[in-house]
C-alpha cells in the first residue's frame, strides 16, 4: 500500500491565502457593519479598511506568486 503525498509548502501557503482572505472579508464585514451602525461616517472607515486589507492580500499573493516562481526556475533542469 502507498503513502499519499506529502503536502507540498506551496500548498500549505495556497490553504493559508484562501484562509486570510475569508478573515479579510469577515473584517470587511465588520467594518462596514460598524460604520453603518455606529459611526455614520458614510462608509468612509469601511471603504479605507476594504482597500487597505485588498491591498495588503493582493501585494503578499503576487509577492508569493514570484517567490514560487524563481523557485521554480532556479530548479528547473538545464539541458546541454
Amino acid at each position: 500500500m502507498t503513502k499519499p503525498a506529502k503536502r507540498t509548502q506551496k500548498d500549505k501557503i495556497g490553504i493559508y491565502i484562501k484562509r486570510q482572505a475569508w478573515i479579510l472579508f469577515i473584517l470587511i464585514i465588520i467594518a462596514w457593519i460598524v460604520d453603518t451602525i455606529w459611526l455614520h461616517s458614510e462608509l468612509t472607515i469601511a471603504k479605507s479598511t476594504a482597500i487597505g486589507a485588498l491591498l495588503s492580500f493582493i501585494t503578499q499573493a503576487v509577492f508569493a506568486f514570484f517567490i514560487f516562481l524563481v523557485h521554480r526556475i532556479s530548479r528547473a533542469p538545464t539541458h546541454r
